[in-house]
């Protein structure tokens, strides 16, 4: 079973195989760090040890930054992968001030006794991210600690990166976003009660209490999958202010579980983005909204069914 750390002090101390990254999202790229690391483990019959930070860097100096994925979505792709352990050490002001050269010598070979060590090619590391993957190559080697730096991974001539993903999610561009992730990108919540107006139209809808640091994509109508346990449903799923029957200024996340009208309050509830349908609109009536929804309902059918 995969083990977590929050500290390095919690580590065994042995030997293992070390893969650096935010994981953020876990898209095509990571997968290839992972795929990387977790052949060098099994031949050299060593435990590999994904060494993360949580919350990022990025977090700490943007108040606006979001997520692309859960730590405990992160967690179990990691173990799908076969990670043996996971440490998701925070980040906090002492981190920030270890010196690339402390980070690479006392860390990674002294602390976390690193036997190999596996990074992306564009790797960063210690005070402002001051070090390089190419510098670590050569630090470590004098430990005779072999570093491997996986090259970019490209989708239709695209570098995937987390930060592509996130302009493409906010700008609507799912099937795109979705192409670089390697999976349909993901939210989940718990049911919690809403206006209820769905309902006094015949399409009731399940409002989603997402975490407030994973990243919403951009405000609209979307083709989705709904997971409620071992269950999935099509779903017509809107991220928006609901202009047509609400003034306020809340986003919230609510989907139309296509052929379901159960309560589900209180359950977790987790969809997946196909295609963005249309952006949030405001309608003249109930009735232009219902009808629009019904053709979203048959849009989704013929996507997704």
């Amino acid at each position: 079973m995969m083990q977590l750390y929050d500290h390095i002090e919690q580590l065994p101390q042995k030997k293992r195989v070390v893969v650096l990254g935010n994981f953020d999202g876990i898209h095509l790229g990571h997968r290839e760090l992972l795929k990387k690391a977790c052949a060098i483990a099994a031949s050299k019959n060593l435990p590999l040890t994904v060494f993360t930070f949580f919350p990022q860097a990025q977090e700490i100096f943007d108040k606006n930054f979001a997520y692309l994925a859960s730590q405990e979505e992160k967690c179990a792709i990691f173990a799908a992968f076969g990670v043996d352990e996971v440490l998701s050490v925070p980040f906090d002001e002492a981190i920030a001030k270890v010196t690339p050269v402390d980070f690479a010598f006392r860390i990674l070979a002294s602390e976390l006794n690193a036997a190999e060590v596996v990074v992306g090619f564009n790797y960063t590391f210690g005070y402002r991210g001051a070090g390089k993957a190419h510098e670590l190559k050569t630090w470590l080697a004098d430990k005779d600690i072999t570093v491997h730096i996986v090259p970019q991974y490209e989708v239709d001539g695209e570098i995937v990166s987390s930060s592509v993903i996130r302009t493409l999610l906010r700008a609507g561009e799912i099937e795109k976003a979705n192409r670089l992730l390697g999976r349909a990108y993901d939210l989940a919540g718990e049911v919690v009660k809403g206006r209820q107006v769905g309902r006094t139209i015949g399409i009731p809808t399940a409002n989603i209490a997402a975490e407030t640091k994973i990243l919403l994509p951009k405000r609209g109508v979307y083709a989705a999958k709904a997971y409620l346990g071992e269950r999935v449903f099509l779903g017509v799923l809107n991220i928006g202010k609901r202009p047509t029957v609400h003034n306020g200024n809340d986003t919230t996340v609510e989907v139309h579980l296509l052929d379901f009208n159960e309560d589900i309050y209180g359950e977790i509830l987790r969809v997946e983005f196909y295609s963005y349908l249309r952006g949030e609109t405001r309608f003249n009536s109930l009735d232009e909204l219902k009808a629009e929804i019904e053709r979203n309902m048959s849009s989704t059918r013929a996507m997704l069914g």
